[in-house]
């Protein structure tokens, strides 16, 4: 039973994929974990599990390399976190493939519900409701990683950093209006001091996941565009540039560029 609950675990997601996709995904696993023979005969037998932990976090720095490393720490993290037995069990050791493919799955191919679920542990590593503040950071990491990756791919098209006047301000601007639309179960909204210490719990996250489009987009073009992959079919690339603000302000300007 446990076995084919394993399985399913990583057929069923799996199956959401093209047969192209199911490839470039195993294919970036495989160079996610591929190098762990020389890894154990370089340091001998991994025997903490602060070991594997900071092996496979190395690896997946060095995997997407155009992410900034925080995003990439924050992905990491929700990708170990994912639960295969059906049972709160802590932190696994490692990224397990069916981790990787329900990671993927849920992110790139869930409704509003799956992708709020992976979302809200990228927000926080710990369970339960997320403060507003967490929500900020993350909506604010989330941006400068399309930003970062995006003018690694050179596809930053309007954009140039160099060029902005205060890129900060801007990516706070941004966050903000995107937060515009984050509401309690009620409708209501806390202003105020109070509003980065109030609690959201999923159903919230996953109304305003629904309800902005551009986080998902965002986080879809991140690990389409961090990974480099799934691109053997059309991805949201065209979409995002839409939705990231031209830069029309420059240093020695007045305008923000936002």
């Amino acid at each position: 039973k446990m076995g084919n609950a394993k399985s399913n675990a990583y057929w069923n997601p799996l199956s959401r994929f093209l047969p192209e996709e199911q490839s470039d995904i195993d294919g970036v696993f495989d160079t996610l974990s591929g190098s762990s023979g020389s890894a154990g005969a370089k340091h001998g037998k991994a025997t903490k599990k602060t070991d594997w932990q900071h092996y496979r976090q190395d690896n997946l720095l060095f995997l997407i390399q155009p992410l900034p490393e925080k995003m990439t720490v924050r992905l990491y993290h929700r990708m170990k976190s994912i639960d295969l037995t059906g049972k709160s069990s802590g932190l696994s050791e490692q990224i397990a493939k069916e981790q990787f493919v329900i990671f993927m799955s849920n992110l790139l191919k869930g409704n509003a519900d799956e992708k709020s679920t992976i979302i809200m542990r990228i927000i926080s590593k710990t369970e339960g409701p997320v403060k507003c503040k967490q929500i900020q950071e993350f909506t604010e990491d989330l941006i400068m990683s399309v930003v970062h990756v995006l003018s690694y791919r050179k596809e930053l098209k309007g954009w140039n950093l160099e060029n902005t006047r205060d890129s900060a301000s801007g990516v706070k601007a941004l966050a903000s209006q995107l937060l515009s639309d984050l509401k309690l179960a009620d409708g209501t909204k806390p202003v105020g001091p109070q509003l980065m210490e109030t609690n959201f719990d999923q159903s919230v996250i996953e109304d305003w996941v629904y309800r902005v489009p551009q986080i998902s987009i965002f986080l879809s073009v991140v690990i389409r565009q961090g990974l480099h992959v799934l691109h053997s079919v059309p991805d949201q690339t065209k979409d995002i540039l839409n939705l990231v603000p031209a830069c029309k302000g420059i240093r020695t300007g007045l305008v923000s560029p936002f």
